[in-house]
């Protein structure tokens, strides 16, 4: 199936997700908009596909079989980085209250979770 500029869906999610590990910076809406077109160009030139901002089969398949460099934190990864004297939470695009810093750091907390964002505790004052 053909996915083009104003085109919605699942589909199109997915495509999103495998053009970001191109190192495209999609958000993953499911709205085929300019800047996913933008992304289905820039792919075509590093896997050497010809063609326009329409993500053909050919294409999709190509970014699917693309590797993701970046593996998943699993939550043992996150809880040992808790460990580390960070202060470390939660991202998500869940339209949901987030979880606290607290509960953030137990392992049950991060199945949900789309990014795990730590940063250094500040200095005793």
């Amino acid at each position: 199936m053909i996915l083009r500029l104003n085109d919605h869906g699942v589909p199109v999610k997915g495509l999103q997700r495998n053009l970001n590990k191109l190192g495209s910076i999609l958000l993953v809406d499911g709205d085929f908009g300019p800047a996913t077109r933008d992304a289905v160009l820039d792919a075509r030139v590093p896997l050497n596909l010809p063609g326009n901002g329409d993500a053909d089969d050919e294409l999709q398949a190509a970014v699917a079989a693309v590797k993701d460099p970046f593996p998943r934190v699993t939550s043992a990864g996150a809880t040992f980085i808790a460990r580390l004297g960070t202060v470390c939470g939660i991202v998500s695009s869940r339209k949901q209250k987030p979880p606290s810093w607290e509960k953030a750091r137990q392992p049950t907390a991060l199945y949900h979770a789309e990014a795990f964002v730590c940063l250094p505790k500040s200095a005793p004052s």
